[in-house]
């Protein structure tokens, strides 16, 4: 369909909602043919002629492969998404449905209706992590369709939801052939876990139970009583529900079948009165037999119970009280089972592991069939033929004696005849020298020995001795311990204090001296060893390996190598790890076209394929047509590319640049639209070269901004920013740069002419760099660099020095200087010439930028700034002062000034500051509002700030107590007095201020007092005598209240009122903010609730009643005292925050209906706090 079809499906003078209507139309026709065409080409791939039957079976593998890793166990369902048909088959075969996903509520209702009446695999482990209501809820659910469950594992269950379950879910399981439960353990010791109760009826109906796994449970072990059991597991049972002999054995003679028995804490304890036939019982199937209980509950089992000799033995022997370390029992039948072996297959026992049963007192040994490497027997996929642990459970301890006694009785029972690989890993020396070489020493194929820990003190010492009454056949000494010993590998050996290094090193000479030389030795992880003493080593034996490790020597030492060893190994694997994952998820796919016939007709199916993509392509192409047809009647499509261009003006303000240029990719006309507006390509991303180029491209001659922050070190600048510099500088309006000490040969790049640079704002602040300790740089724009900047309306510099004549031009409105370094202050004179160019000035902003006061400097003409609109300066006193002093500009404008602290401040300069002020306080009118803080400013020095505003909208009640309102008209800091007390001189500072500054329109006031400094004398006479003063918020300390109660004094020839004139005349509302109620006597530091309502009082009997009174955060106020100011006020406002009281005051406060009692004191624990 071409573009003039495409038109002709809609007619110009249609709607748009009837165009949109047929063309969607038209689009959803294409788009079905293409459907239906992707449906045809399907049937030719090979894969498509897959009997369902074949398919099916396919998806069971899929489904029963475990989850790779980052996946989930519903991950297996996209393969049903691929087409229509493989859809269908996954639905009608329920068998794949049948794993439940217990911890999806959704999907675990929807597979219980899609398997229909196919077996359930209901798996779950109630881990502290997955236990939730969710879990809980879905296995309930499927607990209910128990006649269909086939297998039932449910571990980690708390006991109470278990019993639960077992009450409410239907008893009849005919289809179960595996379960598995245990619920959590509640005591460390398993003989006093109370277990769950298991009900008999549950496996009353499992004809088919092939395995059975139980843990912590108490059940009727008749009901185990069933010859199609395979497997049995049980472990924990409470000492009340263990079976007793008799029971036992009726059990064991019911499963004839049974190939693996697992008893741990089961078995019942032996009695001679109920002691079963005197036959034994052969489990002829048995593969597999492990058991862990007390040394004579073991042998009355064993003495009774035959199997094959190829069954895999574990047994874990703990001896009592009364036999302690005695396995005699214990060995003689390993003798007897092993010996029968040893006879029909020769040597059966090739390796043995020797380890310490830590924590409990004992040893066990592990023998293995296979000849096994020194990382063979740390692997867990190799299995031991046979394994006994024998520790003592009443004892902690256990001597030399006894552990020589175990080796022995041990070494004799097992036919180790044909041992060729020997590990001894021990954490304590127990075992003596002389009995390893009497056992161990006398093994004529022996030939590789491990050993681990402590114990290699032991096995060097015998490494020396001389076996017992034997002569060596080729001289007359006495024949050496360990003959065929060729291989000793030492890990974890401290060869300093578990065994000494010259110990090791005469072992071996002397083994060498006697025809026993020791071929091969390995050294792993050990400590106390360094390259020289590996050298001495090499040359005593022939093949010398060492992880090359030096341990022991330095804490930084040891962590280091740890890591260096581990860290990489450890990632090494999980890399493998996840590459292996992605190809078997890979497989998975892979598995589905492997088995795919090949297709009978080859290049029939190839043609049919090409006719069908080239149709779907057709089908394509119109639906393009047809979309590009109905984005014409889309309104937004009617705009015009100026108002577009505009659109994607306000989407490119965002910081991060290749974000907004997507919108650009929204059809062909935005991105034309986009390419041809070189406006929007003006700021380019320096950070990214190849978009930089781009963009100076696009931008054609478009004006500039250049915007990049140095982050880090950097050695040069980069290569886009110089270039800009060097051709593009003509073009550039704005212009903004983070500076770094590495980045001086930048401004040595900076051109000479900007003809349009309207902004310039460079930061060289140390604050927010990279700064090498001893390093101090100067960042100064060069004299001939940005001389020539016709249009400069901007210029903000921070730690950057200028040329104070060629740099600041006359048509500059906004100056900002900030930390100008010392050596490149200006003079007096040229400052103040440089200050005479700009008179379109309307921001000044000087910070530590003024030049150093010159003695009898005095001012000829002053500098009048018409259109200043705002005046920021800060540095010392006398700076501020001869600044002020020197220019003038309108009343109208905000001022903030700063004053720092220096030796020689003299207060006469602040008066001259205040008079400066004056003027500003006068033009703003009535309605002021003041906010003053005592006694440290944000230079940290102790002092007073001021700061005024008269926004009709600001309340400084409403306000929090430690905010400020934003936009004074008027700000100033000033440090306190060199001379004399701190507080003296904070009083003298606002006296000061209260006579210099025409305050007679203040209605608001807030004084941020964070100490007791101000005397209710200094109060009276400052804040008492503003007239029309209507709201105060303090901290109100007694001082507070005394003036408050006062009335103006008479004596000073300047107060307006009479001497019956109440001090704050037009107070009407006061606001008590974070402030210490205290129940003594009330002095000027201090405030009482009696003392305050005195205060209320007496303003009310004297005319100047308070109509508003607002308390918030204050301590140990409560409500009675509340309702008493409320007899008084008005409006009382009370945030109903009652804190800091004694056990003692609450009590007094809430029962009594008197005043407060003067004698209550405070308690130690708040006469400690400091406010």
């Amino acid at each position: 369909m071409d573009y003039q079809a495409a038109y002709s499906v809609v007619d110009d003078d249609m709607t748009t909602a009837e165009a949109f209507r047929i063309l969607d139309d038209e689009v959803n026709k294409h788009k079905g043919f293409i459907l239906s065409l992707q449906t045809r080409r399907n049937t030719f791939a090979p894969i498509s002629k897959l009997p369902p039957e074949l398919l099916s079976r396919i998806f069971g593998f899929v489904s029963q492969a475990p989850p790779d890793y980052g996946t989930t166990v519903l991950s297996w369902i996209k393969i049903s998404y691929v087409c229509r048909t493989w859809r269908n088959i996954a639905l009608n075969h329920p068998s794949l449905w049948s794993n439940l996903p217990l911890g999806y509520r959704r999907w675990t209702k929807e597979m219980l209706d899609r398997s229909k009446m196919a077996s359930l695999d209901v798996d779950v482990d109630f881990t502290v992590a997955s236990y939730g209501r969710t879990l809980r809820d879905t296995t309930s659910l499927a607990l209910f369709h128990s006649s269909r469950i086939r297998s039932l594992c449910l571990t980690n269950v708390d006991r109470g939801t278990m019993q639960k379950w077992f009450l409410d879910m239907p008893k009849f399981m005919p289809r179960l052939e595996i379960i598995r439960l245990s619920v959590v353990r509640k005591s460390l010791d398993p003989l006093l876990d109370p277990g769950c109760d298991l009900p008999p009826e549950l496996l009353s109906t499992t004809d088919r139970l092939r395995r059975i796994e139980l843990t912590r449970f108490k059940f009727n072990w008749e009901s185990l009583l069933s010859e199609s059991l395979t497997h049995v597991k049980i472990h924990d049972v409470p000492l009340t529900a263990r079976p007793t002999r008799i029971q036992l054995w009726n059990v064991l003679q019911k499963m004839p079948l049974l190939e693996s028995l697992d008893l741990s804490n089961s078995l019942p304890d032996p009695d001679t009165s109920l002691t079963p036939s005197s036959s034994p019982i052969h489990l002829s199937h048995l593969r597999a037999l492990s058991f862990l209980a007390t040394t004579p509950q073991i042998l009355g089992v064993l003495q009774y119970l035959s199997f094959p000799q190829t069954a895999i033995v574990k047994i874990d022997c703990k001896g009592t009280t009364t036999t302690k370390f005695d396995f005699t029992g214990i060995t003689s039948w390993a003798t007897t089972f092993l010996s029968t072996s040893k006879k029909a297959r020769g040597p059966m026992i090739r390796s043995l592991d020797i380890r310490s049963s830590y924590p409990s007192p004992g040893l066990k040994f592990r023998a293995f069939s296979e000849v096994l490497s020194d990382d063979d027997f740390t692997k867990s996929s190799v299995d031991p033929k046979f394994s006994m642990s024998l520790t003592d459970g009443s004892t902690t301890d256990i001597n030399t004696v006894e552990m020589d006694k175990i080796l022995v009785d041990v070494f004799s029972a097992l036919p180790l005849q044909g041992t060729v690989s020997l590990r001894l890993d021990q954490n304590h020396q127990a075992v003596s020298s002389r009995t390893l070489t009497d056992t161990f020493g006398t093994l004529g194929q022996l030939r590789a020995v491990t050993v681990v820990g402590a114990v290699a003190k032991v096995f060097v010492g015998a490494l020396g001795d001389n076996l017992p009454n034997r002569r060596s056949t080729r001289s007359h000494h006495a024949q050496a311990s360990f003959p065929a010993l060729r291989s000793i590998s030492l890990c974890s050996v401290d060869l300093e204090c578990d065994v000494s290094l010259d110990s090791l090193e005469t072992a071996i000479k002397s083994r060498k001296k006697r025809g026993v030389e020791v071929r091969e030795l390995k050294l792993e992880m050990c400590s106390r060893i360094t390259q020289a003493d590996a050298a001495g080593l090499e040359d005593i034996v022939p093949t010398f390996e060492w992880d090359r490790i030096e341990l022991g020597f330095t804490d930084d030492e040891e962590e280091e190598d740890y890591y260096d060893d581990y860290g990489y190994e450890y990632d090494f694997e999980f890399d493998s790890d996840d590459m292996v994952s992605h190809r078997l998820g890979r497989g998975k796919m892979s598995l589905l076209a492997s088995v795919s016939p090949p297709f009978t007709n080859e290049t029939n199916a190839e043609r049919a394929i090409q006719d069908i993509d080239r149709d779907i392509r057709e089908h394509e192409s119109h639906i393009i047509t047809l979309r590009n047809r109905r984005n014409g009647w889309v309104p937004i499509a009617k705009l015009p590319p100026e108002l577009l261009c505009r659109v994607f003006h306000f989407a490119s303000r965002d910081d991060k640049f290749l974000q907004w240029i997507q919108v650009s990719y929204v059809c062909r006309r935005w991105r034309d639209v986009a390419v041809n507006s070189p406006s929007l390509w003006t700021n380019p991303p320096l950070q990214f070269p190849l978009w930089t180029e781009e963009c100076l491209s696009r931008s054609k001659m478009a004006q500039l901004t250049i915007v990049f922050e140095f982050r880090g070190r950097l050695t040069t600048p980069p290569d886009s920013l110089s270039k800009i510099f060097l051709h593009h500088s003509s073009r550039i309006c704005r212009l903004k740069i983070s500076l770094s000490p590495e980045s001086s040969k930048l401004l040595d790049l900076m051109p000479k002419s900007a003809p349009c640079l309207e902004s310039l704002i460079m930061d060289g602040n140390p604050a927010s760099m990279y700064i090498q300790p001893g390093q101090n740089t100067i960042f100064a724009i060069p004299d001939v660099s940005l001389c020539e900047m016709g249009r400069i309306l901007c210029l903000e510099l921070t730690g950057v020095a200028i040329n104070w004549k060629s740099h600041l031009h006359n048509t500059l409105t906004k100056l900002k200087l900030h930390g100008i370094p010392s050596s490149r202050l200006p003079n007096t004179t040229q400052f103040w010439d440089a200050l005479k160019n700009m008179p379109l000035l309307e921001t000044l902003d000087l910070q530590d930028a003024l030049p150093i006061i010159e003695k009898a400097t005095s001012f000829n003409e002053k500098i009048h700034f018409r259109r200043l609109q705002e005046l920021l300066i800060s540095c010392s006193m006398a700076q501020v002062r001869m600044f002020l002093q020197g220019v003038t500009f309108p009343p109208t404008a905000i001022v903030k000034a700063a004053c720092h602290q220096e030796q020689d401040t003299e207060y006469s300069d602040f008066n001259v500051i205040l008079s400066s002020m004056a003027p500003t306080i006068k033009a703003n009118g009535e309605q002021l509002k003041l906010d003053i803080s005592i006694p440290f400013l944000s230079t940290g020095s102790p002092g007073l700030q001021i700061e005024a505003f008269n926004s009709p909208g600001i309340q400084l009640d409403n306000w929090e107590f430690y905010r400020v309102p934003p936009n004074p008209f008027l700000s100033l800091a000033v440090p306190r007095r060199n001379t004399g007390p701190v507080w003296d001189s904070v009083e003298t500072v606002l006296t000061d201020v209260f006579h210099e500054l025409p305050l007679d329109e203040v209605t608001q006031l807030r004084i941020r007092d964070t100490t007791n400094c101000l005397s209710s004398q200094t109060i009276l006479e400052t804040l008492g005598t503003l007239p029309k003063l209507e709201s105060l918020v303090a901290r109100v300390k007694g001082g507070y209240l005394l003036a408050l109660q006062a009335t103006l004094p008479s004596s000073d020839p300047s107060n307006q009122f009479t001497i019956d004139t109440v001090s704050f005349p037009s107070l009407r509302s006061i606001t008590i903010f974070d402030t210490q109620f205290d129940l003594n006597a009330p002095d000027e530091h201090t405030i009482t609730p009696e003392g305050l309502l005195d205060c209320l009082i007496w303003r009310y009997e004297h005319g100047a009643e308070v109509q508003n009174l607002k308390i918030k955060s204050c301590i140990r106020i409560s409500s009675h005292n509340v309702c008493l100011f409320r007899e008084v006020v008005v409006d009382v406002e009370w945030d109903g925050v009652e804190e800091f009281f004694t056990d003692d005051e609450e009590e007094h406060t809430y029962e009594s209906d008197s005043e407060y009692s003067p004698e209550i004191l405070y308690t130690d624990e708040y006469s400690s706090i400091y406010y």
